[in-house]
């Protein structure tokens, strides 16, 4: 531990050394699927369309708002996006850097950082524009504030962390699930005096909860519970089948198609073994073994979940194991011991890491919606690119396109059709009436192309080829102008 000055300028260098390789992976790791819903709805909030009333979104309405008033300063761009989530992952890795400083040391601090920017749970998703960043980065901002409270016994950290806690389920509903596990550690702790601005300021960083709640209860409710809730057609056993896979998974008990570094399972063990040490030795535990443990559970509410839901826990989980390896370094046990224990779990921590930074920015080996390097090719930034600047020059500013991934229309003046500006909502269309699907502003995947049809739309975007079928056989040959992506085709039909 330094001197204010000190940390401070320490972090700032954190800071900058960090957001150049934050920035890189930001722009070389291949795209998320996800994201193009994500770009548009920004974009499109950016325009003066509203959140749920004008198109279907299935998530808490902070993220959009935020990349839609960058987007509308900087303009659209895959790249500002990405750059956007660099910045808001650099000042989490910044923040995680000074905890540790000023709880530890330097040392610690350094390892901390280099841990959190190498971990194959976060280059690969604290990049893509989703929520993963920008929730993150406010409840670590909320535990950070409120542990300097503590120190400090000042009711304005409590205040700013219960505001960025609001933030951070404002961003990503199911944070609100770490509630209970905070209150938890206050009551065990008697730290009464947090509850009120705590509550307060939390209360604050919810208003776009509210706001959206109270306009319309029926569609923010459906767009945040009621979609998500039958989504999902899979039984209860198939499900917890399903999450028995993840959780052996994240324990490396059976191997991962998504990853082949170990550094999940074995941050996962540390932080087990570092809980019962810490009974054992009757040692205070940490604000942050409550926070990981609430996101550990939260992580299996969503049906389905996946495995990278548990790179929220990642800079959680770096603090109780390197907490745990400097109250072992200063026990009465041998360091040559405590060496024997680590060392083989620093090696096995960075053993096949590269193959991890290849298959997310090169070949596409197990990542989701991606899964080989032939369509690696395709779900790239350029690529994307290409596509929509095709659309660009053929059509006109506002002209409305039939594409049943939003992505392809970021860059574009063109419009989405209504009901297609998210591609999550047609997986539900068939359990609505058509007055619901109205109200939701959903569209089903086989209605889409016969409304496109019906609206006369010039232009489509399809990669299924029953749909360049229908559209061949709805127009003669000589009528159709064909660009093909491979993967996918850009069709202009001429009249």
């Amino acid at each position: 531990m330094g001197s204010k000055s000190n940390n401070f300028s320490s972090t700032v260098i954190a800071f900058f050394l960090s957001l150049p390789f934050i920035v890189y992976f930001a722009e070389n790791r291949l795209i998320a699927k996800d994201e193009g819903f994500y770009n548009l709805a920004a974009k499109l909030v950016s325009q003066g369309n509203e959140l749920y009333t004008d198109f279907f979104f299935p998530q808490t309405p902070l993220t959009a708002y935020i990349y839609g008033f960058f987007y509308k300063i900087f303009g659209n761009s895959w790249y500002q996006g990405r750059i956007l989530t660099g910045l808001f992952t650099t000042l989490l890795a910044a923040l995680l850097f000074n905890f540790l400083l000023r709880r530890l040391n330097m040392k610690y601090a350094i390892f901390g950082l280099i841990a959190f920017l190498s971990s194959n749970f976060v280059f690969p998703w604290y990049v893509v524009i989703q929520t993963y960043s920008l929730s993150v980065f406010y409840v670590f901002l909320a535990f950070f504030l409120f542990s300097l409270g503590e120190e400090k016994e000042n009711k304005v950290f409590y205040l700013f962390s219960g505001i960025c806690f609001g933030l951070s389920v404002s961003s990503r509903l199911f944070f609100l699930g770490l509630a209970p596990f905070v209150l938890m550690y206050i009551l065990l702790n008697k730290k009464y005096k947090s509850i009120f601005p705590l509550v307060l300021g939390a209360l604050a960083g919810l208003t776009p909860l509210f706001y959206f709640a109270i306009k319309n209860w029926d569609i923010f409710y459906f767009n945040n519970y009621g979609y998500h809730a039958i989504r999902s057609t899979t039984s209860f056993d198939t499900n917890l089948k399903h999450n028995l896979r993840i959780l052996k998974v994240i324990f490396g008990v059976v191997e991962s198609v998504k990853f082949k570094c170990l550094q999940l399972p074995i941050l996962l063990y540390l932080s087990i073994i570092s809980f019962f040490f810490s009974l054992f030795k009757k040692l205070k535990i940490d604000l942050c073994v409550y926070i990981a443990f609430g996101l550990f559970v939260l992580n299996f509410i969503p049906t389905p979940s996946y495995v990278q839901y548990f790179s929220t826990l990642i800079p959680f989980l770096i603090i109780i194991v390197l907490f745990f390896i400097h109250t072992l370094y200063n026990s009465n046990l041998s360091k040559m011991v405590i060496n024997v224990i680590i060392l083989p779990c620093l090696i096995l921590f960075f053993y096949k890491l590269p193959s991890d930074f290849l298959r997310y920015t090169k070949t596409g080996e197990g990542v989701i919606g991606i899964r080989d390097q032939d369509n690696a090719k395709h779900w790239n930034i350029s690529h994307i690119k290409a596509i929509s600047k095709k659309i660009n020059e053929i059509t006109k500013s506002g002209e409305v396109v039939f594409s049943l991934w939003p992505g392809y229309l970021f860059e574009t003046d063109a419009v989405p059709m209504k009901g297609l500006e998210n591609h999550f909502g047609h997986k539900v269309s068939n359990r609505l009436s058509a007055v619901e699907k109205d109200k939701y502003v959903i569209l089903g995947e086989k209605e889409a192309l016969k409304k496109a049809f019906e609206l006369n739309v010039r232009t489509y975007v399809a990669s299924k080829d029953g749909q360049i079928k229908k559209i061949k056989e709805k127009y003669s040959e000589e009528k159709l102008e064909i660009f093909d992506f491979k993967k996918v085709k850009v069709i202009k039909v001429n009249i």
